[in-house]
């Protein structure tokens, strides 16, 4: 699968939207990849 920033961004707030806390998920990918754009949109979708 392969997502542009938007992309990543509405999965993430999908995430975590819908995951009970307490979640623990481990992002693995190259430099530039969007870990850290993933990482915060699950943030904001909790």
């Amino acid at each position: 699968m392969r997502l542009d920033e938007a992309g990543l961004k509405e999965w993430g707030h999908c995430i975590g939207s819908t995951s009970k806390a307490p979640i623990v998920l481990g992002l693995v990918g190259s430099l530039g990849a969007g870990k850290s754009v993933l990482a915060r949109a699950i943030g904001e979708g909790a």
